[in-house]
């Protein structure tokens, strides 16, 4: 070692070194200089540039692929292929640095300790909650909670910001043409109106009218009181509405008969239910004609009448209702018959009120 002088101590000290390059133009420096302070030092040395070596090789790309590995013995097995080369695993040590395995061609090369030191840690769950204060108050934030748990409660001054600029309400479908006499219905899965006809409104109250074909009624012949000879179902609609019943059936005495046949509708039951339609008996042969008919001589039912917001004759809001065709002699004796040939029934449902 150069003899610099008389020996007087030594003292452990933090070095930051600095290098200390010159000027373009001037000498290289051929000096360092240190300065101590405490415990804490800095140190120049003279910064020398050489010359421009040769052009190295230039590097492969990196083809990154994930997701990282736990361990070495996770990397596949790769060939000396164009798709191979290249390929660049990152690799977990577990000791919260991770390495970078490098696929040649021939071999992997390891770049130990090329991401760390530390592996992201848990991500913690945050929790959030704030209140209004008076204007004057400043904006706070107050942390509460743990590492891993914080709670975030800020504190926001009730200043006022300034008028936003107006937009579309977005309250209707634009994309869907709107024809004159249209209407906005409200459109539970868009959450906006889109237009409608009366016609597609399925629970705008409207008139409905439906048929019984004679296909429908079965033929009788007999001698009983009464026999069903037709059924038909009615639908359960968004509004309360009244029936109105119309139709025929053939009816008439057998050989040596005097029995007078007459046809009755009722709704609900076919013995017991309501009537609201009736053909009246007559003797002989010939078509039984059905109107609308609502009262009858059982006791209390001799008034029995419809009317717009009246009980009879009427189907509730959402439920379904049957009618029921039943012929029977009502005056008379002996056999008698009802055709399935020409029968038909046609029932009206009309809205009703209240």
């Amino acid at each position: 070692m150069t003899n610099l002088g008389t020996f007087l101590g030594d003292m452990l000290l933090r070095v930051k070194v600095f290098g200390l390059a010159a000027p373009p133009g001037e000498p290289p420096l051929q000096q360092a200089q240190l300065s101590v302070v405490g415990e804490d030092a800095s140190l120049g040395i003279p910064v020398l540039k050489g010359d421009t070596g040769p052009a190295g090789a230039a590097a492969a790309p990196f083809k990154w692929q994930w997701p990282a590995l736990d361990s070495a013995s996770e990397l596949p097995t790769l060939t000396n292929t164009t798709d191979d080369k290249g390929k660049a695993y990152v690799v977990k040590d577990g000791y919260g640095t991770a390495d970078i395995a490098y696929w040649t061609g021939t071999e992997w090369k390891y770049f130990v300790d090329a991401f760390g030191p530390g592996l992201p840690g848990p991500a913690p769950d945050i929790t959030v909650d704030g209140e209004q204060v008076d204007e004057d108050d400043p904006f706070d934030v107050v942390v509460s909670g743990t590492t891993a748990n914080p709670h975030l409660h800020f504190k926001i001054p009730k200043v006022p910001g300034p008028t936003g600029p107006s937009g579309p309400w977005n309250l209707y479908d634009s994309t869907k043409d709107r024809d004159a006499g249209d209407i906005p219905v409200w459109n539970e899965t868009e959450s906006r109106f889109e237009p409608k006809t009366w016609m597609e409104i399925g629970s705008f109250p409207r008139v409905r009218r439906y048929t019984q074909p004679e296909s429908a009624f079965t033929a009788y012949s007999g001698s009983s009181t009464s026999q069903l000879i037709s059924t038909m179902a009615l639908p359960a609609l968004e509004y309360a509405y009244h029936v109105d019943v119309h139709g025929h059936v053939r009816c008439g005495p057998g050989l040596l008969s005097s029995a007078q046949v007459a046809v009755v509708v009722r709704m609900g039951d076919q013995t017991t239910g309501q009537i609201v339609g009736k053909a009246l008996p007559e003797p002989g042969a010939g078509a039984r004609v059905i109107s609308p008919h609502y009262s009858s001589q059982a006791s209390g039912q001799t008034g029995y009448a419809s009317s717009p917001d009246s009980a009879v004759g009427r189907v509730a809001a959402n439920q379904a209702q049957t009618l029921y065709v039943v012929a029977q002699r009502e005056a008379g004796s002996g056999q008698w018959y009802a055709n399935q040939v020409d029968a038909q029934l046609s029932v009206t449902l009309i809205p009703a009120e209240g």
